[in-house]
């Protein structure tokens, strides 16, 4: 089957132009002197006789350059040429060009002109008026054409010729009169091949092995030897991925680390298997697209993501698109098809044939893919796929199937159970709603909504504490109930004793809180315990550009972590935000739950950004232990949150799971709805209990889910042993393109579908 049959559009129809030309990365050059026509037999040739003379000659004046053709005539294409009577094909009497290159020296219709200070040989005029009268026969260029392998020559020294590339070496020494130097002793032999091969140089045991050999065959056999070393795909997978433009950071604005290595893997096992070259293209460029793609076929397709990102504020979406577009285009033609098609970007190919329109039609196909503008700043950018490691392959994918089982069960339990949590609701009340997380140490307010004095309870004790006058009472999260407010200049401080989140680095702990901060943009504490005179001691939950943040400190930045979400907050709303950290002294210990959600995050530790799966020291090393009391709404007197408001503080000694911060999170929601008359309760409200009820207060739901939560902690491990390749991903829609003037991201010409190049081999229709 031709690869165009398997799918209709997408960079696989690329494959076939690709499959059907010369697979070489060589560009070859110019022949720097002109042939010997006495060592050449049977018709001349246009690429390799008579192209050389005309581009050194003639091609400046009258070539594909309009700017500075002359006379309007073209000798780069033949039909020009002969429409314009330079070439007669078969009569050089009656063609202009043989005409003018025969003139006398004085004339000023001599080709080309004495000004031009060039000056054809009487060999080159010889070739040219054969050439004509042979037919004139113009040939592509020779990337255009597939390679044939030529005729053997003869030599003199047949003895001297062990494989048929030697009589080419040979033939050439030959016609020079010189003799081939003698063979390299086995100790250098060895020494350059396994250079050659690996990269490195042979051990003493693979070289003794090589000495000691003796039979005919011992050079093959060493090669087999080199060439079934990891190192041999390592090495030749190194040029390989020079030209895929590998790099393990983004390139653009900070230059963030990039988890691109399983990419670099693909390609050294491609070369180590001996993947054929047809294979390895077509998984590269659509592996993705293969029906029943495999893992390792869409990790090919890192390929097309090895490409520049950027993040960089201020950066258009459009333009950024545009530019990883062409890149893909660009790199795709220059590693496959030794074409450079840059300058088709902007107008038509002067010395390839290639045109705008065909430069941008190729485009197409690396247009559909779902890859972002932006990159986010991030490692995993995406379209990203999980890679388990290699001793977990298989075992993954039995998990996964049990994952899915118990995704599966848990839906087909809230289906099930929609009519016991209607008959639950008909009867239940407020107080059957309360959240029931255990463990709690510091208590939820007491007496909310009303009086000077906080009451709350720590460690089991009956506590409590006078509120200064710069707090008061507001509307709190959810219907009738009340939230502690501070004024809008926020200069009052309240202070629990020093024992109140008394909390140590090594042992885990969690908080949670309604938080409402209606003035964007500030950057203060919503509650810290920390001493500011030793280095920030302590800990906090901390507002930063309006997102949530938490810092565990010693001293300062050296000894310290902060672990920041990624997503902003609405200011006019009041959120539920718990943190929870695992007593591992690590930034990764940390989750972060907004509204019951976990949040992606933003790790920082001991002086710079960090990405999970970094090694770290344990941080902080030193104590988080203070003295300073935890205080509400600052962590010192001249850094305020501005008009906030606090409802339902919670601390913790232990790490409250996802379901908990959940039954939290939802049990002043549905306070709210139970306290709503019955006849008032929309749809939508209801739908919102049921979720929280089939979470926190169905046993069935709750076994189902703590089992898939388990899973779910393996998956974290499976993760945290493997990693993430950044992939192609295919739009569903069909590929299209834009001709751009002068390339300008905003200024679209016509639109186009994805088409390989006319000069290239017409795709397969079947």
């Amino acid at each position: 089957m031709r690869p165009t049959a398997l799918l209709p559009f997408g960079p696989l129809v690329l494959v076939v132009l690709l499959l059907n030309i010369s697979p070489t990365l060589t560009v070859q050059a110019e022949p720097s002197s002109l042939p010997d026509t006495k060592a050449r037999t049977g018709k001349l040739q246009y690429n390799r006789d008579v192209r050389p003379i005309l581009a050194e000659n003639c091609f400046s004046c009258h070539g594909p350059d309009s700017g500075s053709r002359k006379a309007g005539l073209r000798l780069d294409q033949r039909d020009a040429a002969i429409k314009k009577g330079a070439i007669e094909p078969g009569k050089p009497e009656k063609s202009e060009i043989i005409e003018r290159i025969n003139l006398p020296q004085n004339d000023d219709l001599l080709m080309p002109p004495l000004k031009s200070h060039k000056q054809l040989t009487k060999e080159q005029k010889a070739i040219l008026t054969t050439w004509v009268k042979e037919g004139a026969e113009y040939e592509s260029h020779w990337s255009f054409i597939a390679p044939k392998p030529p005729a053997t020559p003869a030599v003199k020294n047949g003895g001297w010729v062990k494989q048929p590339i030697d009589a080419f070496i040979l033939a050439e020494l030959e016609k020079r009169n010189l003799t081939p130097a003698p063979s390299a002793d086995k100790r250098t032999l060895a020494r350059r091949v396994s250079l050659d091969l690996t990269g490195l140089p042979p051990t003493p045991e693979e070289l003794k092995a090589f000495l000691d050999d003796n039979s005919p065959k011992s050079y093959e056999t060493f090669i087999d030897k080199l060439m079934s070393k990891p190192q041999w795909g390592e090495h030749r997978g190194r040029y390989w991925l020079d030209y895929a433009r590998y790099a393990d950071t983004h390139g653009i604005h900070f230059d963030n680390y990039r988890e691109n290595w399983a990419y670099r893997d693909w390609v050294i096992n491609a070369f180590n298997q001996n993947m054929k070259f047809d294979q390895f293209t077509i998984e590269q460029l659509a592996g993705d697209l293969l029906p029943e793609a495999t893992l390792d076929q869409k990790i090919a397709t890192g390929f097309n993501r090895s490409h520049i990102t950027t993040n960089e504020g201020g950066a258009i979406n459009e333009e950024y698109l545009v530019l990883y577009t062409r890149d893909r285009t660009e790199t795709a033609s220059q590693v496959f098809l030794g074409l450079t098609t840059g300058c088709a970007v902007c107008h038509d190919h002067k010395f390839d044939p290639v045109s705008q329109r065909d430069f941008y039609s190729m485009a197409a196909f690396f247009n559909n893919t779902t890859q972002s503008a932006m990159d986010g700043n991030i490692k995993d950018t995406p379209p990203i796929l999980f890679v388990p490691a290699k001793e977990d392959r298989e075992k993954y994918a039995t998990f996964k199937a049990n994952l899915t089982e118990a995704e599966n069960k848990l839906n087909a339990r809230k289906a099930a159970a929609r009519k016991e949590f209607d008959a639950w609701l008909a009867k239940a009340k407020p107080i059957d709603v309360q959240a029931t997380a255990e463990g709690l140490t510091l208590a939820a307010w007491m007496d909310e909504g009303a009086g000077d004095t906080l009451r709350y309870v720590w460690n089991g004790k009956p506590m409590s504490t006078k509120l200064p006058k710069d707090y008061n009472w507001r509307a709190g999260a959810y219907g009738d109930s009340k939230a502690l407010g501070l004024k809008p200049e926020g200069a009052g401080a309240l202070e629990f004793p020093p024992e109140v989140g008394d909390f140590v680095a090594d042992l885990p702990f969690s908080y949670a809180a309604w938080v409402q901060v209606p003035q964007r943009g500030q950057n203060a504490a919503v509650f810290a315990k920390m001493n500011t005179d030793q280095g920030y001691r302590g800990w906090d939950l901390w507002l930063e550009n309006d997102k949530f943040a938490f810092h565990m400190v010693n001293t300062w930045p050296k000894d310290g972590f902060k672990v920041s979400t990624k997503n902003a907050i609405d200011p006019n709303k009041f959120h539920h935000v718990a943190v929870t950290y695992d007593g591992s002294r690590s930034p990764f210990g940390v989750k972060i739950y907004v509204d019951g959600e976990s949040q992606p995050l933003t790790y920082f530790a001991a002086d710079r950004f960090v990405n999970p799966g970094d090694k770290l020291d344990k941080i902080p090393a030193g104590t988080i232990k203070t003295d300073k009391p935890l205080t509400i709404g600052r962590r010192t007197p001249n850094q305020n949150v501005r008009s906030m408001a606090i409802q339902d503080l919670r601390l913790y000694k232990r790490v409250v799971t996802g379901q908990e911060v959940g039954d939290i999170f939802g049990s002043m929601k549905a306070t709210t709805l139970l306290n709503t008359p019955a006849d008032k309760r929309n749809a939508k409200d209801i739908d919102s209990l049921f979720g929280w009820w089939i979470t926190s207060r169905d046993p069935k739901s709750t076994e189902l889910a703590t089992a898939l939560n388990n899973l779910k902690g393996e998956e974290s491990a499976f993760k945290a042993r493997g990693t993430t390749a950044p992939v192609s991903n295919e739009k569903t829609t069909p590929p299209e393109a834009y001709i751009l003037k002068r390339g300008d991201y905003d200024k679209r010409g016509d639109k186009v579908g994805p088409e390989v190049p006319k000069a290239l081999p017409e795709l397969a229709k079947d």
